[in-house]
């Protein structure tokens, strides 16, 4: 029904990724197509046995003109703007309401939600000392220095069989039934239906060993011996197709914590109260890629924060799997030293964090903005939107917010200039919805030194190890398995870590090159990628060199004054007679990977820089040093890159 919608924007290769299975992200059908089908649509789901049964299908047959549609691999998900909480009398109608919560550090989500008083939010009940925490020994197996020894993985498996001699139950969390896979096994897969047995027996003090439960972040209390292991693995997706979406939109905006609190979720599952305790366990790549951002950090609440750098110090003088079984069974076998360096170091996180009131403010409006797009008040949810949006933090959310003012004017018969507001919106934030119409390409300014904008980005990070982790997980997809949109995500990051300004033009603006990597020297490279070529020995063709060709004149009319090298990311450095491949470079794979092996170097290189400087001012010139000198001999300055790629020759 929606494929059509999605070539109107270019957006079809990653549709068919996405429905074929090949990518696991999540795209938004455009709301206009979506309107435009409402009684099509409606008309499908009221025939639908499976959707009519039950309470959803009335509470979202007359919420359609206010619901997002999702497509992901697995599921179409059509999810309102905000809960329809007037549709529940009994919530509605409450004259008192009481939200209680441990997790959530940015209390604006009750507002957004529930439409709750936002002057009250600001002034929550909230305790004003740590008594009601649990001890917990926060650890993370990729902080470790095992020096290559054991894999994260390895360490995990080695404090979960630990468990299992002692007879102490213990738990997995995973954000999916697919990534529970690689831990059968070593525990039990707990499918939905038997879960609320084993939580059972776990509370009653039953011992079952290991379990393994997927996406089950909250509404399970394992206090007490019924659980003191708790392995979180992998970053949470939410608890819906919508909360994943919501997330990945909105990911590193300054308001944003659904992720931060779906994570304290996990953590909490085991030891409540001050007298317990547990081991939690930080695993999975994208997982310690993110709470090792320092701009991460600041969702989480004081006590999780100051639990996680209690962990990171005990982390990183564990070597081996012989270490870290020791340090967990301080914390287990209640060794004193442990429990007062614990006390001591979180007596720090006692003071409350205020509440956030932007946060809140925003989330008012939005709240009462969807309320009048129910209402049929366009005119007025348009305007309260577009005050939000100028009250917004930073572009993500900013864009959020103008799509639902876009959206808005497309429901009130003001498509096209819904469609002006949408490319506003889309400029702001690249991972919304693209306009139908193609939005002007904005020249980008020449960046910085590019060992100013490496240092840069380490030290928007805790230390080099948790900088490491993220480089890692973001060029991860940088295989010929990867989905076209993966690997170019993954060199654009690639140019970021870097230090180039890195973009997707195509991607961006439907025009351009696949990758473009604007560089502090006298020349840019224009980048198109051939890495999914179905047979690695075949060579260029005409046709493909012909794309790069026509990347580098839309180079020059955007650039006339700038210096090009046109690179084609091949399996090979051969071409056909007819490509005329002439001074277009090649970028293999082997290339690629010595490249991300060289940065990867750098970035173990500046732990001990960062380890021997204080952070400010001095740390950043001390950084700026070091990745100057390293840039230049592992040849990866603009220069440096140029010498390493190939000339194409003819295939013979």
């Amino acid at each position: 029904m929606f494929r059509g919608a999605f070539e109107a924007i270019d957006r079809v290769g990653t549709f068919d990724d996405i429905v074929n299975g090949n990518d696991n992200g999540i795209i938004e059908v455009p709301y206009w197509d979506w309107s435009d089908r409402l009684g099509e649509v409606s008309q499908l789901l009221s025939k639908t046995e499976t959707v009519v049964r039950g309470i959803v299908w009335p509470i979202l047959r007359d919420e359609l003109k206010v619901s997002h549609a999702l497509i992901s691999r697995d599921a179409f998900t059509i999810s309102p703007l905000s809960p329809p909480v007037h549709a529940i009398p009994s919530f509605a109608d409450c004259p008192r309401r009481i939200f209680m919560s441990a997790t959530i550090s940015d209390d604006s989500e009750i507002v957004r939600t529930f439409g709750a008083n936002a002057e009250n939010v600001k002034d929550p009940i909230a305790p004003s000392s740590i008594a009601g925490v649990a001890e917990r020994m926060i650890l993370v197996p990729d902080w470790m220095n095992s020096k290559g020894q054991d894999t994260p993985d390895d360490l995990v498996r080695a404090v979960i069989r630990y468990a299992c001699a002692k007879d102490i139950n213990s738990l997995i969390l995973t954000p999916s039934f697919a990534a529970a896979e690689k831990w059968n096994g070593l525990a039990e897969i707990v499918a939905p239906k038997d879960v609320e047995t084993i939580i059972g027996r776990m509370q009653k003090g039953d011992s079952v060993g290991a379990i393994i439960l997927a996406n089950r972040y909250d509404g399970i209390d394992l206090p007490g011996e019924s659980c003191r292991i708790l392995v979180l693995d992998g970053l949470p997706r939410g608890m819906s197709e919508y909360d994943a979406f919501r997330g990945t939109i909105l990911l590193g905006s300054k308001i944003n914590s659904t992720l931060a609190q779906r994570i304290e979720q996990g953590i909490g599952r085991a030891a409540w109260g001050a007298s317990d305790y547990c081991v939690v366990i930080l695993s999975g790549s994208n997982l310690t890629s993110w709470i090792g951002q320092i701009g991460s950090m600041e969702f989480l609440t004081a006590s999780t924060r100051k639990q996680i750098e209690i962990g990171r110090t005990v982390t990183e003088n564990i070597s081996s799997k012989k270490s870290l079984i020791e340090v967990v069974s301080q914390c287990l076998e209640r060794d004193e030293d442990w429990k007062r360096y614990h006390a001591e170091e979180l007596s720090v996180a006692a003071q409350p964090v205020a509440p956030n009131a932007l946060g809140i403010e925003i989330a008012d409006l939005e709240f009462k903005a969807i309320e009048e797009i129910r209402n049929g008040g366009y005119s007025r949810a348009e305007a309260t939107l577009q005050r939000a949006a100028d009250m917004a933090p930073d572009d993500l959310i900013e864009g959020w917010l103008l799509q639902l003012r876009s959206r808005a004017l497309d429901l009130d018969g003001q498509r096209a200039e819904a469609q002006k507001v949408q490319a506003a919106a889309f400029s702001r934030n690249r991972r919304l919805t693209r306009p139908t119409n193609k939005i002007p390409y904005q020249a980008k300014p020449l960046p910085s030194k590019q060992a100013k904008g490496v240092a840069q980005k380490l030290m928007t990070f805790i230390s080099g190890n948790a900088c490491l982790i993220d480089f890692s997980d973001r060029v991860s997809t940088l295989t010929p398995r990867a989905s076209s949109n993966q690997f170019e995500e993954g060199i654009r990051a690639l140019g970021e870590y870097l230090g180039f300004v890195s973009e997707r033009p195509e991607n961006d603006y439907g025009d351009g090159p696949d990758n473009l990597w604007r560089t502090a020297e006298d020349f840019d490279f224009v980048i198109e990628s051939k890495s999914r070529k179905v047979d690695s020995s075949k060579p260029l063709t005409k046709g493909e060199h012909g794309q790069l060709l026509v990347s580098s004149q839309w180079f020059q009319k955007n650039y006339p004054e700038r210096e090009h090298l046109r690179v084609s990311i091949h399996p090979n450095s051969f071409a056909t007679n007819n490509a005329n491949a002439g001074e277009s470079k090649a970028l293999t794979f082997t290339i690629l990977n010595a490249i991300v092996s060289d940065i990867r170097s750098i970035i173990r290189g500046a732990e001990e820089v960062i380890a021997n400087a204080s952070r400010g001012g001095g740390l950043q010139k001390e950084l700026e040093a070091y990745c100057g000198l390293e840039l230049e001999k592992k040849g990866l300055t603009p220069q440096g890159i140029s010498k390493r790629l190939k000339n194409f020759s003819l295939s013979s």
